[in-house]
């Protein structure tokens, strides 16, 4: 693995489900543009949280990224359906650290699709362990914080 993306979920409709509204999916489809010309036809491996606004971003990005599919873990959010003990999990850093451990030869670069209580301790837990200097600061709705394990740099990508 030589890229990594720790990305948040694109803007959301309040409500019971909280999918993607049109914003959102006009969000993960500039952020979807953004991966494909960093990873210019390199193979790219997909995880998800399973919250559906997640989902729906992890559909869009797999759909125009050209993935035949992606992997989800319920751990990478502490929402209404999560796993009673996310909330625990979330904090172990070491677990998060995991989902992106477990994929690095998967493919040449991964995107990790969570929220933003994941996304940036995930981004900086990672840039520890690959000795990543850099900062960011904060992740909106439809970014992802762009690791270059090769480079050893760090951005925000939209």
């Amino acid at each position: 693995m030589i890229h990594l993306f720790s990305a948040r979920h694109g803007d959301i409709s309040f409500g019971k489900e909280e999918r993607l509204n049109e914003r959102g999916k006009s969000q993960i489809l500039k952020l979807a543009e953004n991966i494909g010309e960093i990873m210019d036809g390199k193979t790219l491996a997909l995880v998800s949280s399973t919250a559906l606004r997640a989902l729906d971003s992890a559909e869009i990005l797999a759909a125009r990224l050209n993935l035949l599919g992606f992997d989800t873990d319920p751990y990478l959010w502490a929402g209404y359906d999560a796993p009673a003990d996310s909330y625990q999990v979330l904090k172990n850093n070491e677990r998060l650290l995991s989902v992106a451990k477990n994929r690095q030869n998967l493919a040449e670069g991964l995107v990790i699709i969570s929220h933003r209580n994941v996304a940036e301790p995930l981004a900086i837990g990672l840039m520890k362990e690959y000795q990543i200097h850099g900062s960011f600061v904060g992740l909106d709705n439809g970014q992802a914080i762009h690791l270059d394990l090769y480079n050893k740099t760090c951005r925000v990508i939209n």
